[in-house]
């Protein structure tokens, strides 16, 4: 039996039982002349029943890299549906034969599952698209050695929604890395180490073709790389000696993979509950805060005039540049007066400019800072999606034409609020240390992490509040 025949056959079982148990305590707990009770009990149990449906086939649904979801939610919803109704028509033989009652009529019962089914299922669809869009799956991706044309790579490389980019192919011939930006192109010499083109290039995805193009020491080194900078790759086998009238459908689940390596950042489901806590947290701030934020705009306003927010524009998620909003905490005329000011920048390295007596900064402005309250309009950036409550800050255009190599990965990740720097050190990093921290942040990415980040924010934050009241 078929893998997937064999979980649909799974389902019906289990949906089977799961009806006859509902229905065996409705008889008892209700009795059989319960009328229309039951019926509408009767209707809400074929509801539960179709999230059941949903949740038992989750993990077929997810457990698929996003790339390969979008290609194929529907159809593999579809071919699911047939097992509800074999489960219903079941159920309906079996009640009847036991229990001697019928339940709701056939089409209004397996009309109602399906489309409670297909409505979840269209939710599920159209919100992995928008985290598509926001930029949370897109992928550089680096062909290594050479594929056998059987394999449908192509696939592999459509720009659903902005997902995929293929930035090259790189091989090896005669001991020489060759490699080329496009498959129509001729291959050429690699004049640096292959590791900087793979940093230069912001490859975050490999695909490891096991071909003599790239010996398996090579390979070995390359997953290794991965592995030590959390990059995703397909090892793909070499199919080379199998009868080319092998029957290949061509879909993208025929992609012969011995090997899988996929980060946190890759997972649906976590990148799901980021952006819900995202959207729920910074909601119900907008709401529960805009006091805060009138009182704190008619000071500013007050004492240094309009505008009172602060927009300037920086580096979001795979290098787009988004608006980003604080409360102003510096004289209108700051950045003019800034050039005068950078002989005192008391960085060490970098372009991020640091004084701690900055004549710029407003009486107002300096307690929005100490207290982080000049931050808070970045909730409408979360809200919009350019941001998150954690995550890398957003560096400037020309703080960003400092990084290097490895660097531009930290780009992979949405921007945040507060970040690892804020809570070891904020202002008394140099810029190397502050996107050091911002990778390793990258690396050991998870909710937990983010959950942890939030705390020491929270303790931060509240520091400098609670020291002054205690003072005065």
């Amino acid at each position: 039996m078929k893998k997937h025949n064999f979980k649909v056959l799974i389902t019906v079982l289990s949906h089977l039982v799961l009806m006859l148990i509902i229905l065996k305590l409705y008889d008892v707990i209700l009795g059989r002349d319960a009328g229309q009770l039951k019926y509408r009990i009767d209707i809400v149990s074929l509801v539960l029943f179709s999230i059941v449906n949903y949740l038992i086939l989750w993990r077929r649904l997810f457990s698929k890299p996003y790339h390969i979801y979008l290609k194929g939610a529907f159809s593999i919803s579809v071919t699911t549906i047939w097992g509800m109704l074999v489960a219903f028509t079941l159920v309906d033989l079996i009640v009847e034969g036991l229990l001697g009652f019928k339940l709701v009529s056939a089409p209004l019962k397996y009309g109602l599952a399906s489309i409670c089914f297909l409505v979840m299922i269209g939710i599920q669809y159209v919100w992995i698209i928008y985290l598509a869009r926001l930029g949370f799956f897109r992928k550089n991706t680096l062909i290594v050695g050479i594929y056998d044309e059987r394999i449908p790579l192509e696939n592999l490389f459509q720009d659903l929604y902005g997902t995929k980019h293929c930035v090259g192919q790189i091989m090896k011939q005669e001991g020489q890395w060759m490699f080329r930006a496009d498959v129509e192109e001729n291959f050429k010499p690699v004049t640096t180490g292959i590791y900087e083109l793979i940093g230069r290039n912001n490859v975050n995805e490999m695909l490891l073709c096991m071909t003599p193009f790239v010996d398996e020491e090579e390979l070995n080194r390359l997953a290794a790389h991965c592995h030590e900078n959390s990059i995703g790759y397909y090892l793909i086998s070499d199919i080379r000696q199998l009868p080319h009238s092998f029957p290949w459908n061509r879909t993208l689940e025929q992609i012969p993979v011995v090997e899988r390596f996929s980060p946190n950042r890759d997972s649906i489901i976590m990148v799901s509950l980021k952006r819900i806590l995202d959207v729920l947290s910074t909601g119900l701030g907008l709401i529960f805060l805009s006091p805060i934020f009138l009182v704190i705009g008619a000071a500013i306003a007050a004492a240094d005039g309009f505008p009172v927010i602060y927009k300037s524009t920086r580096i979001g998620i795979h290098g787009k540049p988004i608006r980003f909003y604080k409360f102003r905490t510096m004289v209108k005329n700051a950045e003019a007066l800034k050039a005068e000011l950078l002989k005192h920048n008391e960085r060490p390295d970098g372009r991020l400019f640091k004084m701690e007596n900055d004549p710029r900064i407003t009486k107002i402005g300096r307690f929005l800072r100490q207290t982080s309250l000049d931050e808070l309009p970045q909730l409408w950036n979360v809200l919009r999606g350019d941001m998150s409550l954690i995550g890398p800050r957003p560096h400037l255009p020309e703080e960003v034409e400092e990084y290097a190599g490895q660097d531009h990965l930290r780009l992979e990740c949405i921007p945040g609020i507060s970040c690892l720097p804020q809570i070891r050190g904020r202002n008394d990093l140099g810029f190397r240390e502050w996107v050091d921290l911002d990778l390793e942040y990258r690396k050991n990415w998870t909710m937990g992490y983010d959950l942890k980040i939030l705390w020491h924010t929270v303790g931060v934050v509240l520091k400098p509040i609670l020291s002054k009241i205690c003072k005065s």
